[in-house]
């Protein structure tokens, strides 16, 4: 059903054909009252009666219209449990007085049963080191052994010198195989990162032993031979020649490998290496990029200072050991060995 009222044609059509115009017409709009808006006291079209503020007519606190509400009294406050802290248990029941096992009743003389002294024995020990006992005889006499003639000589430096040199048992040479070294120590890194394996399997620091003899008798001057497992790639390479004014330590030692395999290599014995075999210029980048990202420092850093010479001894070179070496002249030298992945 439309809102809008029907349209009423002004005339109908006479005939067909003929052409007419069609004008609309609304229905009368409804009467409006003479006093439509105007006010109820003046008579007027006016705003007297508009609840809104005239200019200065009240203060903006206040209000044409009294708006009073009387509110109860406040409650007393209450106090209520915080939601953290839970509410102490009840408290227990009262202990009943009687025991449900009563003591045994003693004398009022008797000693504590702690302090109740126990049967006296006199029993006659033979002497230390008697080793004659007769059977069935009770108790059996004691029997201290003898010490061993054969005394593991476990310090360092030995009481006993029977060889022309004693090394250092934490310089020794020790199996090739890598499970059965003693010393875990990667030759590209610091000395301090060295470890020992203890009898009992355990890894213990090195840096303790730094300060102790590399040997027996003390030595002021100790040469190394460090190209001997090397073949033709380290022939270039001079033996290491430490000269303290003191007694050489197994700090000395350690730290004088370090350096010297630390030597960065010149590009005639690169190109010298990479002659004898066209593998070995990957071998070496294989070996020094291992050797940048273990090291502690910058791995990038470490990396524009080119090929050093511990580049040459394989992806992953551990400490072998020190052997010793003796000249026709009745003089020595340690030869350094060391287990590679090539």
């Amino acid at each position: 059903m439309s809102v809008y009222p029907p349209v009423l044609p002004s005339e109908p059509p006479s005939s067909p054909g003929t052409t007419f115009v069609q004008t609309p017409r609304y229905p009368a709009a409804p009467s409006i009252s003479s006093n439509y808006g105007r006010c109820g006291n003046c008579g007027n079209m006016c705003v007297c009666r508009t609840p809104h503020y005239q200019p200065h007519s009240a203060p903006p606190w206040r209000t044409t219209i009294p708006n009073i509400v009387h509110a109860p009294p406040p409650l007393p406050p209450q106090r209520r449990p915080s939601p953290l802290r839970p509410r102490p248990p009840p408290p227990l029941p009262p202990r009943p007085h009687a025991s449900p096992f009563p003591p045994a009743p003693q004398p009022a003389n008797a000693a504590p049963p702690w302090i109740t002294p126990g049967p006296s024995w006199n029993i006659q020990v033979p002497a230390a080191g008697t080793l004659s006992w007769t059977p069935q005889t009770w108790p059996p006499p004691i029997w201290t052994p003898q010490a061993s003639q054969f005394r593991a000589n476990t310090e360092w430096p030995p009481t006993q010198r029977n060889l022309p040199i004693h090394v250092a048992p934490w310089l020794t040479s020790h199996s090739r195989e890598p499970p059965w070294s003693l010393i875990d120590w990667d030759l590209s890194q610091q000395p301090e990162t060295a470890k020992r394996t203890t009898s009992r399997g355990t890894l213990e620091e090195l840096t303790k032993h730094f300060w102790k003899p590399a040997v027996h008798p003390a030595a002021f001057k100790i040469v190394i031979i460090c190209n001997y497992d090397l073949g033709e790639t380290g022939r270039d390479w001079r033996p290491i020649a430490i000269e303290k004014n003191r007694a050489i330590t197994c700090g000395d030692v350690f730290h004088a490998i370090f350096y010297f395999l630390q030597e960065p290599l010149p590009s005639t014995e690169v190109d010298y290496i990479c002659s004898l075999d066209p593998n070995n210029w990957q071998k070496m980048w294989d070996s020094c990029n291992r050797r940048c990202w273990r090291t502690p420092g910058l791995a990038e850093f470490e990396r524009r200072q080119g090929l050093k010479r511990v580049d040459c001894l394989g992806v992953e070179a551990k400490f072998a050991g020190l052997s010793v070496v003796l000249g026709a002249d009745e003089t020595w030298t340690l030869r350094l060995r060391f287990n590679s992945q090539r």
